[in-house]
């Protein structure tokens, strides 16, 4: 066009235009309703626009009906080589055509490249038609962690996808025929083998307008990188913005997408009258964005033909993209290409010199490759080169590793799986589980997840048995902290403390050992200074020993035993008098509160019997914390001596007994309603206890639920479970600074009344000592027991006082009365065996050899005087 024509036609529009505006603005304002009215109908139009203008989607989606090419291909070559040859073969295939090489033309070795390509590369097998076919048309997503590509595209197609289901349509672009017939097209065009007049029908070519629609604009972008040729495609660089500025003169091609989106620009370009309607205001809206680049020259831009004329700017446009791609082609005397709209693509061997011409510029363009995902992972199964399903022992071995099953070494050399996740130990039983999770990891769809589903069934005591034999075992060892050090297993990371108090996050690594599956490796955590539910209940019922009880704690938590220091914890009330059960002071919120940190086993008080031979059949290595809760009183504390401070031989029924050494052994904590007895002379005893008193802040009538609003553990969020963590970590802090702090409590009075419970108990026995220490400088356990045995008592038959108990009875009698005045000066003497009376006036041996108190006119009471 010549400039002076351009000129002429430039003025005609532009004086159209204005016109127009001075004609129609005003009136289609004032008639519309409202501004947002028209804001509406501007943005509902905005979207309407040609898919090839918008450069979205690069495919054809005319609906026709797409045949297998190469398939037809296949049957001709087969039949000519068949003639050709002569074979007298009733049945000669393919292979038979294929193997006779004698006889090939250029074209059928075309046919035998893209058929054996797409053998070794099956369609159904490409992940983006295999994962969109699934999604598509059985309603299930593949699993992602498969996926051999970056998953942005992949997710792009799931949404349109999904926009396309709300609007009631069905997208799927990825259509295998469609891609088998891209394949032999382009080895047919860039092999020089295309015949024009006799496979363009075949190939469903067509020419509307000025652009070309063939198989490689009916297939995803995504896709043309996926043939047995290497090729590069070269498109003209802003095409539509290049032909405006050859029209107008004008140079904004270069910065027009720095102005208005990319997408935003063909709408434009293709905006038109809205239906049924002529109104002007939608046009003198796309003109206000189009100046903002052009100008006032924006009316020689969207015309008022264009605009009129649906399709009119898109004619316009691709009329010179047809021309300069035919330059292109001429200056570099490309012969065997295959045009895609404004480019073209050619084999990687094909020189090219000539890429400008005027304004327009060609440049290679990348070929959409999908970008591969180093991270994906393979199946357990494959496809043999017959396109068959199969498994190997070492795809299962890979595949079981990753779902974090391990092998455990045993004696006997049997199977035996845990699965592990952050070294959390979870049994697996290989003879069901097994399958299932190799069901749950058949990627697949329709006939396929049921061909692999069956050939594992077919294969369990085969192949995937080889596979179990392949997996490294490893030696079952359950974390421990050291003497100084404490770890938890939460859900963010495995969170250590040393004796300094810092609170590490660290990884998980099987050496440090296993964790037993616990509620804790479902909570994240965050160390925080704050004070929690918990903390606040430790103040109330502990009272001045705080930091007893933070110890204690800290102490049960740590799953490191000391050989020479590991006492059994005992929680018990305080002012119990053994006589009134006087409970609910918060010893059950202590223990519930400890199995929230480890593992624990929990029996009641007549549920425990030391005696039983199973008693501990339940308990696991692993087990951190052994509770009995609520002891009867008289419990038998003596009966735990061994398995405080010893191994614990676990006896299972109708099973080999197993032995838990010390250091993996749990660590004991009891409850009781009850006064624990003690005696000062009993250290066996008192090294392997310590007891914890509880305030009575609470009882039935306020309880904790009362005091907080809440249930502790069950009505916790995240954040108060921080703080709980948060305060354990402390409390072990505490402990390894302080050691296990032991409350200082008067033993003496709770022994007093342990053995004295009873008031029949003791009024005999005092009816028989207070006659003893009154009237006597010295007298023995058989006088004691020679006074209750007389035949006239009526309480001899309670055998309550015999040869064995009478000695410590009178010594803690005699302890809790020291304060009086006469009683203080009685002592046992080992040497005699006989309880002296010494007021520090006269020696042992004068006392011994006197007898009754000289100033004493007390006698023991008559029986008879008792009786009555």
């Amino acid at each position: 066009m010549s400039d002076k024509k351009k000129s002429t036609v430039g003025k005609k529009r532009e004086q159209s235009a204005e016109q127009t505006s001075k004609n129609k603005k005003k009136s289609a304002i004032e008639t519309a309703e409202n501004e947002e009215q028209l804001t509406e109908t501007f943005t509902e139009k905005k979207g309407q626009f040609v898919e090839e203008l918008a450069e979205i989607v690069d495919l054809d989606l005319e609906n026709t009906r797409i045949i297998d090419v190469l398939d037809h291909l296949k049957n001709e070559f087969t039949k000519s080589v068949k003639e050709v040859s002569k074979s007298k073969k009733v049945k000669y295939t393919y292979q038979d055509a294929v193997s006779n090489t004698t006889l090939h033309s250029k074209r059928d070795l075309c046919i035998i490249k893209a058929d054996n390509y797409l053998k070794a590369n099956p369609p159904e097998r490409n992940a983006f038609i295999k994962y969109l076919i699934a999604y598509n048309d059985y309603g299930i997503k593949l699993k992602e962690k498969y996926f051999p590509f970056e998953l942005v595209a992949l997710l792009k197609y799931y949404k349109k996808a999904d926009e396309k289901k709300k609007e009631g349509d069905l997208y799927n672009p990825f259509n295998i025929k469609a891609y088998r017939n891209y394949v032999i097209y382009m080895v047919l065009k860039l092999q020089g083998q295309y015949t024009e007049t006799d496979d363009n029908d075949l190939f469903s070519v067509s020419i509307k307008g000025n652009r070309e629609y063939n198989p490689a604009t009916k297939i995803p972008s995504i896709l043309r990188s996926f043939l047995p040729i290497d090729i590069k495609e070269y498109d003209i660089k802003r095409a539509f913005p290049t032909f405006i500025d050859m029209e107008l003169g004008t140079d904004y091609r270069h910065t027009i997408y720095d102005i208005l989106d990319k997408k935003k620009f063909p709408q434009l370009l293709n905006a038109n009258w809205p239906e049924g309607s002529n109104d002007y205001y939608y046009y003198y809206k796309c003109i206000e964005e189009l100046e903002k680049v052009y100008g006032g020259r924006s009316y020689e831009v969207l015309t008022c033909e264009r605009f009129s004329e649906k399709g009119r700017a898109f004619r316009d446009f691709t009329k010179y993209e047809k021309e300069f791609v035919e330059l292109f082609n001429k200056e570099n005397t490309i012969n065997n290409f295959v045009r895609i709209h404004d480019g073209i693509t050619v084999n990687q061997s094909q020189p090219i010199e000539n890429t400008t011409f005027g304004l327009v510029e060609f440049v290679e363009k990348e070929i959409p490759k999908p970008q591969k995902n180093p991270d994906a992972l393979k199946t357990f199964y494959f496809l043999d080169e017959k396109g068959k399903f199969k498994i190997l022992p070492t795809g299962i071995h890979d595949c079981i590793i990753r779902e974090g099953i391990k092998r455990i070494s045993t004696p006997d050399d049997h199977i035996l799986l845990i699965k592990d996740s952050c070294n959390v130990i979870d049994p697996f039983n290989h003879k069901t589980d097994l399958l299932i999770l190799l069901e749950e990891e058949i990627n697949e769809f329709g006939e396929d997840f049921i061909t692999v589903k069956n050939i594992i069934a077919h294969e369990n005591k085969n192949t995937i048995m080889k596979a179990l034999y392949l997996i490294k075992p490893y030696k079952l060892i359950y974390y421990q902290d050291s003497q100084f050090t404490f770890g938890l297993p939460f859900k963010n990371g495995f969170f250590t403390m040393g004796k300094n108090g810092n609170v590490e996050k660290q990884e998980y690594n099987p050496k440090k050992g296993f964790f037993r599956k616990h509620v804790i490796q479902t909570r994240d955590f965050n160390c925080t200074a704050e004070i929690g539910d918990l903390e606040q209940f430790i103040k109330k019922i502990s009272g001045e020993n705080e930091k007893s009880f933070m110890t204690m704690i800290g102490y049960s938590v740590h799953s490191y035993k000391n050989p020479t220091c590991s006492p059994c914890i005992i929680l018990t009330d305080e002012g119990a008098d053994d006589v009134t059960r006087d409970g609910g002071r918060g010893k059950t919120v202590v223990l519930n509160a400890l199995s929230q940190v480890i593992t624990s086993i929990r029996k009641g008080g007549f549920e425990f019997d030391p005696n039983y031979t199973f008693v501990f059949a339940d308990l696991e290595k692993g087990t951190r914390l052994y509770s009995i809760d609520d002891v009867p009183a008289g419990f038998n504390y003596e009966a735990l001596y061994t398995n405080i401070l010893g191994d614990i031989n676990c006896q299972r029924k109708m099973m080999k007994a197993e032995a838990i050494e010390f250091s993996e052994s749990p660590k004991f904590i009891i409850t009781s309603n009850w006064i624990i007895p003690y005696s000062s002379a009993n250290t066996s005893t008192n090294r392997r206890f310590v007891e914890y008193k509880f305030k009575k802040y609470y009882n039935k009538e306020f309880t904790p639920l009362n005091d907080f609003g809440r249930r502790f553990f069950e009505d916790w969020d995240a954040d108060e479970f921080n703080r709980f963590y948060s305060y354990i970590f402390r409390c072990v802090a505490l402990f390894f600074s302080e050691g296990l702090i032991a409350p200082k409590y008067d033993k003496e009075l709770d022994t007093f009344l342990v053995k004295f419970r009873n008031d029949a108990f003791i009024t005999e026995f005092e009816r028989i000592l207070k006659p003893l220490l009154e009237t006597k400088k010295k007298f023995t356990v058989t006088d004691f027991y020679r006074e209750y045995n007389h035949f006239e008592n009526p309480f001899k038959n309670e055998k309550w006082f015999h040869q064995n108990n009478i000695r410590d009875l009178i010594d803690i009698w005699l302890k809790h009365h020291n304060n009086t005045s006469n009683y203080k000066y009685w002592s046992y003497s080992k040497s005699h065996k006989a309880w002296v009376y010494n007021d520090g006036n006269a020696s042992i041996k004068s006392i011994i050899n006197g007898g009754k108190c000289e100033n004493s006119s007390h006698k023991i009471a008559n029986l008879s005087t008792l009786m009555n």
